[in-house]
């Protein structure tokens, strides 16, 4: 029977108890057997839950904010008003097909986790390997492994040699690492020290190997990370913040509604006509209703996101723009994101002598079998000179002994020039331990390089006896340093500049990376976000602390180094609890972070997986275009704050002063197709300040965006708004209703026009930066056709308007009306 283990446990067991845990054997399972274990594991997949466009539509037409149109709707056509109520039914529509284009795409992420498996492997069946689907993989399966094989399944490697395996999709490390089919003697502290282990979704790089798997789909180390990535992604801080408003304007309706009718009824009396009053009560808490915003909303998030554009950036969902805006804090895994995820040289030891290079070369395995592959030997490669290319070619591979994982080194042995030659090629401590003499100053390079986050190689040789055979030679000891080779992986040109811009705009910058500290470290410095490359946290450390230690440890520490997709998820969890979270990243490894985080970035180059859970991807390796995407995301964020405070304020003024009036006057002093012609004028507006220029000043540091704030900020300015208005009632109350209600209008459209150019900065409108087109064009439209209206026809057959005297007209434009300032930061 087989015994349920983790990969941790396995990993210490010697290969007959590995595979008497698993109940399996060399020779493989059974088809009868293989079969069994399919229904009771499960097939090698990633499950999930479908759910059906169907589903993802009529999750659009739950939220508050629609209730709250719909209702408008209803009320438009009680109020023989077909076009308001065409007009609103549109902004639901639209709406909806926003959100549903949104929650559409995002049901791929699992899909594409689910294929990066692959289709087939080679499995032994019945004493033989076959190929089988990499869903009919089962626990104790024996697979066949060549270099570029992408790993179906967690497996513990059974064939002994050396492995190089990329698990940079898991762990974010850009170097290949070596594996082994040896037991280990300590328990691995984490995924980084399993030698023996090989997770599923990475691939073999170099060697070929025999292994069996020991666990397949959900509980494999990628399906750990699909069920991580599906239980993220909660709405986002923009999303909240909208349905919070939703839910409030809908309180505050239901509220208004029956008071006004109540307390008309009460001091009324008789006097009072109910029908009519209930039309009137429903039309004026309606009118509170700002029900252009989704159209605002779809508009300013489009404009914004056709100006990423055009910086090839690529956003998947807009209401990520507006969330943009809004980071505080942006985690980056640093491989392929901050650097360009490639080996290069960066010095050698002796400092000019080339001749330690053409040693390292000879060094390498690959000289005896083709192009090469591993990182180091492809840095090497590079480095040479046609003609130190042409010199390599001299020498003569005789045979290597094969690599040891434990003394982590290569040996091979050459002939050149007649004379046979042992080079040793591998970690410095390693080499120089077999060396007979080098100078002490050795140990201090080694350290320096160590210290710039760099990796070394130490290589060293001895001419073997002439008549010696190969078996007789001896590999151990006797040799003499040639000298030593540092490697980097570059930083990207724009790096530093892109991390310096963003931290004059206010965001604090943080890795969160899979590589060593040392490496992560010195990166940091480079950068600019630390001073000493030693000021770095590893996952495991993380790990080890309590909670209230990990929530110190997230805010105090800029650089994570070792962390794994889980630690990344729970760093950026906690940072949530304070921050708005940008996160950029490239790997299988981020997707879970990427889904997690307020803001999901990729770079060009991300694998499929990363780019399905990002919001934003990035065309080019420039990272300076998330600076310009933050600058246009905080544009978007003020214009629609600036809408919401705009047709709130003018809203609730007439609201409150309509409400009041109303309980002193026998009549309406507004009919209810007045108040809804009034909003409509005064939306289009509005709805332009979208395309608003915003000042520098307001965009310099993160936005978040307060619906509470801007709510107080509304019902404030909607008072200042309603003292006009009784001001107007104060002047026109003793003449006829028709003369109150058709001047009432007019101040009040030319208010909630004044109060829209108020709004745009914090000092007087005349000083501010000037308007947008739009803006100007609707408001002297809107204008016109006020001032105009109540002479037509139209205005008096269908809205009961009456023309202004003169001298109305001047009272109107007279009436003293508060400078608003208004200061959004």
């Amino acid at each position: 029977m087989i015994v349920s283990m983790n990969w941790a446990e396995i990993s210490q067991l010697k290969t007959k108890e590995v595979l008497a845990r698993l109940d399996s054997s060399a020779k493989g399972l059974s088809s009868l057997e293989a079969a069994k274990r399919q229904e009771r594991f499960g097939p090698n997949e990633i499950s999930k839950t479908r759910v059906t466009w169907l589903h993802i539509l009529g999750r659009q037409f739950t939220s508050p904010f629609i209730y709250l149109l719909l209702l408008a709707a209803v009320v438009s056509g009680l109020l023989e008003s077909p076009f308001d109520a065409a007009i609103i039914i549109l902004f639901v529509i639209l709406n909806a097909g926003l959100g549903f284009y949104q929650e559409f795409h995002s049901d791929r992420i699992l899909n594409s986790l689910q294929k990066y498996l692959g289709s087939s492997a080679l499995v032994k069946r019945d004493g033989n390997f076959v190929r089988e689907p990499t869903a009919l993989l089962v626990p104790g399966d024996i697979l066949s492994l060549s270099p570029g094989s992408v790993l179906p399944a967690d497996i513990r490697f059974l064939s002994p040699g050396r492995l190089l395996v990329n698990e940079s999709v898991i762990t974010g490390e850009s170097i290949p690492v070596v594996k082994k089919a040896q037991s280990l003697k300590q328990p691995p502290g984490d995924m980084y020290q399993a030698a023996n282990i090989g997770f599923s979704g990475t691939s073999l790089v170099e060697g070929r190997a025999e292994a069996v798997v020991i666990s397949t789909g959900q509980s494999a180390s990628i399906g750990q990370i699909a069920a991580a990535t599906g239980k993220a992604g909660e709405s986002s801080a923009f999303e909240k913040d909208i349905s919070g408003f939703s839910a409030f304007v809908l309180r505050l309706i239901g509220v208004t509604i029956i008071l006004l009718y109540l307390l008309n009824l009460i001091i009324k009396g008789p006097a009072a006509h109910p029908v009519a009053l209930l039309v009137f009560s429903i039309a004026l808490a309606v009118s509170v209703i700002p029900e252009a915003l989704p159209v605002v909303l779809t508009f300013s998030l489009s404009r914004g996101a056709a100006r990423l554009a055009k910086n090839r950036v690529v956003v998947k969902k807009l209401n990520s723009i507006e969330d943009l805006g809004s980071i505080e804090v942006l985690c980056t895994d640093k491989t392929g994101t901050l650097t360009q995820n490639r080996l290069t040289l960066s010095q050698t030891y002796p400092r000019d002598d080339r001749s330690v290079l053409t040693w390292s070369v000879v060094g390498a395995e690959f000289i005896n079998s083709g192009p090469p592959l591993d990182p180091f030997d492809v840095g090497l490669w590079d480095s040479l000179t046609p003609g130190e290319k042409q010199e390599v070619r001299q020498f003569r591979f005789l045979s290597a002994v094969p690599f040891d994982p434990d003394r982590r080194r290569y040996t091979v042995i050459v002939l050149h020039g007649g004379k046979k030659s042992v080079v040793i090629r591998g970690a410095p401590e390693h080499v120089l331990d077999q060396c007979r003499s080098f100078s002490p100053e050795v140990w201090g390079w080694i350290k320096n390089r160590g210290l710039l986050g760099e990796r070394v190689l130490a290589v060293a040789q001895k001419i073997a006896p002439p008549r010696q055979s190969l078996e007789r030679l001896d590999t151990s000891a006797g040799f003499d340093l040639v000298g030593l080779v540092s490697f980097t992986d570059p930083l990207k040109t724009t790096a530093r500049k892109a991390v310096q811009q963003a931290e004059k705009l206010g965001i604090s910058i943080k890795i969160l990376t899979g590589d060593s500290p040392e490496v992560a470290g010195a990166l940091a410095v480079q950068i600019g976000l630390i001073v000493d490359p030693g000021q770095v946290i590893t996952g495991r450390s993380f790990d080890e602390l309590d909670q209230a230690g990990r929530l110190t440890a997230v805010f105090q520490n800029t650089v994570f180094a070792r962390v794994n997709p889980l630690q990344k998820n729970r760093i950026i969890d906690l940072l949530q609890t304070r921050y708005s979270i940008g996160f950029l990243g490239e790997g299988i490894n981020d997707s879970v972070a990427l889904k997690s985080a307020d803001v999901g970035l990729v770079v060009e180059g991300a694998s499929q997986i990363a780019r399905e859970s990002a919001d934003i991807i990035l065309l080019e390796k420039d990272l300076g275009v998330i600076i310009e995407g933050i600058r246009i995301g905080r544009t978007v964020a003020s214009n629609i704050g600036k809408y919401i405070v705009a047709t709130l304020a003018s809203n609730f003024g007439n609201f409150f002063a309509l409400a009041v009036v109303s309980l002193k006057i026998t009549f309406l002093p507004l009919l209810p197709i007045q108040i809804l012609l009034l909003n409509f004028l005064t939306d289009f507006p509005m709805i332009s300040i979208a395309t608003d220029k915003v000042p520098l000043k307001d965009i310099a540091r993160p936005v978040r965006f307060n619906v509470r704030d801007l709510l107080l900020l509304a019902l404030l300015l909607g008072f200042v708004s309603t003292v006009d208005d009784f001001a107007f009632f104060a002047l026109f109350a003793h003449y006829s209703p028709e003369v109150l209600r058709s001047n009432w209008f007019i101040g009040s459209t030319l208010t909630e026009l004044l109060l829209l150019f108020s709004i745009r900065t914090a000092g007087p409108f005349f000083r501010g930066i000037p308007p947008s087109r739009p803006i100007l064009y609707f408001s002297l439209s809107a204008l016109i056709i006020t001032l105009v209206l109540p002479f037509s026809g139209i205005g008096r057959n269908i809205f009961g308007f009456v023309p202004p005297s003169p001298l109305h007209m001047s009272y109107i434009l007279h009436i003293p009306t508060p400078q608003i300032k208004l200061d959004l930061q």
